[in-house]
């Protein structure tokens, strides 16, 4: 019997694997579906979708992504790594090969330092944590430096406010301080370091809710709000969460934000299905649990 979400199963074996946004797209809404499998999902909710021909899916997902990621141009490999990470621990129960990740996250070191191509300082940070917190030796020498004095950087730029320079583009702060989050500052600030991620939350949000006016999807405005701020702030929220925004205000934004993104004509179908999808499930487990 066909399950209520099998409708939304991609067929990957006909996508474009030399389309970074889609095959990212495409890989969100997987995760996405995972959730409502058996198996897979967090066990609140009912599974929605069938396990096996998802899967499938999944598998050719992996397999032409493996194939095809090193001619990813250097800026689109942060986000696509993350979800081909996710998307093989939860398929093949094990971590993405390493010398996969690290040659793309060489790849984007590369790129920055040498600017033959336009990745973000915050892109790179999370290729080269990732690396890190891997303890790939590969990674010591430059590129930890390269991460370290960043790290310390931004941590200089935003110790008074919380906020990064008027400056720098909306998406990229939100995206550093969700870095700066997730990462032990010790060397940075020491005993400050709670105060200081406080700090850093507190800031966003106030900045971010009355910036991107988001009304609820509900009212019939979808707004006009940036995706790559809106994701970033999903990035965020997920850092913060009950350590430095409180659970309840993190869901509530990030319901909202996810179901900004299920509209934004900017992302691609799979990708606005995927918010959409986790607007669905977001309700769903709050009532359950």
């Amino acid at each position: 019997m066909t399950a209520e979400y099998d409708r939304y199963i991609p067929d990957c074996g006909a996508l474009d694997y030399a389309d970074a946004p889609a095959v990212t797209g495409c890989g969100r809404l997987l995760l996405a579906l995972l959730q409502r499998a058996a198996d897979y999902g967090c066990g609140l909710v009912a599974p929605q979708v069938s396990t096996l021909p998802l899967l499938r899916q999944a598998r050719t997902w992996l397999d032409r992504t493996e194939r095809s990621i090193g001619a990813i141009a250097p800026a689109s490999l942060a986000d696509l790594t993350e979800v081909y990470d996710l998307l093989h621990r939860l398929v093949r129960r094990a971590p993405a090969p390493g010398s996969v990740m690290a040659d793309c996250a060489m790849r984007a070191f590369r790129a920055r330092v040498g600017a033959t191509s336009p990745v973000s300082e915050s892109q790179l940070m999370r290729l080269l944590s990732e690396r890190l917190r891997m303890r790939d030796a590969a990674f010591f020498d430059k590129p930890l430096l390269w991460f370290s004095l960043t790290l310390s950087d931004w941590h200089k730029a935003t110790s008074a406010t919380g906020r990064f320079p008027a400056a720098t583009p909306r998406a990229e702060a939100i995206a550093r301080a969700a870095t700066l989050l997730r990462e032990d500052l010790t060397a940075c600030c020491g005993s400050r370091q709670g105060a200081y991620k406080q700090l850093l939350a507190d800031a966003a949000l106030a900045d971010f809710v009355p910036a991107s006016s988001l009304p609820d999807p509900a009212d019939g405005n979808s707004g006009e709000a940036d995706p790559a701020s809106l994701t970033a702030m999903l990035r965020l929220l997920g850092a913060a969460r009950s350590a430095y925004i409180p659970a309840d205000t993190a869901d509530a934004l990030e319901l909202r934000i996810h179901s900004r993104l299920a509209s934004s004509p900017l992302l691609t179908p799979p990708d606005r299905l995927s918010h959409h999808l986790a607007s669905t499930l977001l309700p769903a487990l709050s009532a359950a649990s």
